[in-house]
């Protein structure tokens, strides 16, 4: 089941629908210079302006804007305005008219409201307005909050279900034509007219959920310009390495499929459940698990628990096969294929530059999300945040003393240390494989490293922090292993398997596991299974205390919040008839706490990483924004300036709540590609390779 489902219910209840628009609403052309000063005069002393842009496309670099609609806080509230920019016939003010309004909004400090503002921002900011000197408030941002659930909630859904109106759609508007500059501006004004109006009527709703979520909500709107900019700026992709992968995953396929099929007997086509189901079911194979429509599934997380059972060749071939689709796939060709055809793209050198969005109206924990509509051309259509890790082997290292010119060809010479796969000293790291090593193709700019920079141990420190469970506090304060600490609570003694499993329970049990999961995972009885379970429960006790506490709260409430404020509605959830979808609330009630709190220190840090270091003159040219993923973000530093500017970085992540005893902690991963970092200790203004006991 997905949630939330399709029959799901906003927690807000709908609008009925209005008897006031669009009759009693007004909608004007601006057909002159005139009319738009004296508009723009008579407003001048309102405290908001909704305005909108309507554009030939969705990309700012290939579209033009074609009209700027307009509605103003004042005691009508009922008219909007539709100001010609550049049509194809019909009257247009042009770039004048958008010099004079952006005029208007920095002389008179007038808060603009947009409904999902940065695509508004940066067409402006295309056409020359530095939009980071206007004020702005993006009114989606408190509709999404009055319910995380439900997906970048458009304008026209969202003016549906607040506001009871019924907005005109866009195709109905364009009709033939293909994009609006071949619409005639009479045409427009009312569909125009209408978004501006919409917005501003759904600010004052917007406005009351802004409030409800506290500081996250603040920061969720004070992120919108920094994360524009991050956006905006490409990075470069290793064209020629992709490639050599390309070639080489292909040959490993054709190869795997030949294998399969001599296994099997016969030629078949693996791609197709059904046929791999009959040749899975001849070699007694069965995966145990069943689609709604009685076929068996044959998904890789499935097939992976059956090979713990069953060490046949054929599911070692076929998993192989499968991951290397994925691959393929998902991400060799499609990042090959979209950097190729970048502008930027340069064939001797083999590099090209991708753009990737990140969504934050989408994850209800208040996470971003990455991609892109396939509409949009400005951004890659993949979800860079999806791209496996691969897998983790050791790596030696020793110092080096190779001349500098050398060590800059070396992508696995760091800041004097040379790391190897071979054993060129006793000393070892551990960091990411040669193989199956789709990230090594993210690469920084010449004579810049790649700086990856991750929250420590952020999913056990923030519930330490809201439960102040001591043996968990003890750990991070003491700066002991926690995995060993709780093993060592529960059974007195320490090895590797009792480290392993309190480890999973450790990250597993405060996110919902069961404990047959653990039984699965550990081919353990289900009864001991359960037995260690409440053992581990009874050892953590504030932690599991402050759990049961939480869901009964939220089961009451209908709603939890994270300790800086952002909602998350539950009521649908614990009212569903199905015990499968309350489950899932329950388990949400506590999740969304922990990621939703992750999620919003993440946007803290990366406002303070723009205010006081990547907007600075002086560091503009050495240190960029790369990416993020979750907890991690990535940056590219100029290597003459690591130094100088990897304390920065860390300062500003490292930080510090006064509500919590425990600050937060980094971890600094440096290499030349995305692929290949390996972890150091910065201490002292001294950079040593983090070395595996």
């Amino acid at each position: 089941m997905k949630f939330p489902s399709d029959d799901y219910e906003h927690y807000v209840p709908p609008a009925k629908p209005s008897k006031e628009f669009p009759d009693d609403f007004g909608f004007v052309l601006v057909d002159s210079m005139e009319d738009f000063i004296r508009i723009l005069k008579d407003n001048k002393d309102v405290d908001y302006v909704a305005w909108d842009l309507e554009t030939t496309g969705l990309n700012p670099e290939e579209n033009s804007i074609v009209a700027l609609a307009l509605a103003f806080h004042n005691k009508n509230n009922k008219v909007g305005y539709c100001v010609p920019i550049n049509f194809n016939k019909g009257p247009s003010l042009h770039y004048d008219a958008l010099a004079l309004f952006y005029k208007f909004l920095r002389k008179y400090k007038k808060r603009s409201l947009l409904y999902n503002a940065r695509f508004d921002m940066r067409f402006m900011e295309i056409y020359g307005f530095d939009m980071d000197k206007i004020s702005v408030y993006d009114v989606m941002l408190g509709i999404w909050l009055a319910d995380t659930n439900v997906k970048f909630p458009s304008l026209s859904a969202s003016a549906r279900h607040f506001l009871g109106w019924e907005m005109q759609e866009y195709d109905s508007v364009l009709g033939d034509d293909y994009n609006l500059w071949y619409v005639a501006p009479k045409e427009v004004t009312f569909y125009a007219g209408s978004d501006a109006l919409a917005t501003l009527h759904l600010a004052k709703h917007s406005f009351r959920y802004l409030k409800e979520a506290k500081l996250a909500g603040k920061i969720d709107n004070r992120i919108l310009y920094p994360l524009m900019k991050f956006e905006d700026d490409p990075l470069r992709i290793d064209v020629k390495y992709l490639g050599g992968l390309l070639d080489e995953y292909t040959n490993r396929q054709s190869e795997l499929e030949k294998e399969i099929h001599i296994m099997a007997g016969y030629d078949f086509n693996i791609n197709s459940s059904r046929q791999l189901v009959e040749v899975m079911m001849q070699l007694g194979l069965n995966t145990g698990k069943y689609t709604k429509t009685g076929q068996m599934q044959t998904s890789l997380p499935v097939l992976e628990k059956l090979e713990g059972q069953n060490n046949h060749p054929f599911l070692e071939k076929l998993m192989e096969y499968k991951r290397i689709n994925k691959s393929l796939g998902s991400y060799i060709k499609p990042l090959t294929q979209y950097a190729k055809e970048s502008k930027q793209y340069c064939e001797s050198t083999g590099d090209g530059y991708l753009r990737f969005a990140y969504h934050n109206t989408v994850a209800p924990t208040g996470r971003f999300a990455c991609g892109s509509e396939d509409k949009n051309s400005y951004f890659s259509k993949i979800n860079k945040q999806s791209i496996p890790k691969p897998s983790e082997r050791i790596w030696y290292v020793a110092p080096t003393d190779e001349p500098s010119e050398e060590v800059s060809l070396n992508e696995h010479n760091i800041e004097g240390y040379k790391f190897s796969t071979e054993r060129i000293s006793e000393d070892a790291v551990e960091a990411f494989s040669p193989e199956a090593n789709v990230r090594r193709g993210f690469i920084p700019y010449d004579d810049f490293y790649w700086v990856s920079v991750d929250f420590s141990k952020q999913e056990l420190l923030i519930p330490t922090n809201i439960t102040q469970e001591p043996i968990w506090k003890t750990a991070f304060k003491e700066g002991k292993d926690l995995h060993s600490e709780t093993a060592l609570k529960i059974f007195g003694e320490v090895d590797k398997h009792k480290r392993a499993l309190a480890k999973t329970c450790n990250f597993g049990l405060a996110y919902g596991m069961s404990h047959h999961t653990l039984a699965e995972r550990f081919d353990m009885p289900v009864n001991e299974a359960e037995k260690f379970v409440e053992d581990f429960k009874g050892t953590l006790k504030e932690l599991f205390s402050w759990m049961e506490r939480h869901k009964r709260k939220a089961k009451r409430e209908g709603v939890v919040y994270t300790s800086f404020g952002r909602p998350r509605r539950l009521k649908y959830y614990f009212e569903h008839e199905s015990p499968q979808v309350r489950a899932f609330g329950y388990r949400s009630a506590v999740n969304s706490v922990i990621q939703g709190t992750g999620a919003d220190i993440m946007k803290m840090a990366l406002v303070k990483l723009w205010d006081n270091l990547l907007n600075v003159d002086e560091y503009r040219d050495d240190v960029r924004f790369a990416s993020m993923v979750h907890d991690e973000a990535n940056f590219y530093v100029r290597k003459s300036k690591l130094l100088e500017i990897l304390p920065k970085i860390i300062d500003c992540m490292e930080l510090k709540f006064p509500q919590w005893e425990l600050p937060m902690e980094v971890d600094v991963e440096i290499g030349n590609s995305w692929g290949f970092c390996f972890p150091f200790d910065f201490k002292d203004g001294v950079l040593t390779p983090k070395l595996e006991d």
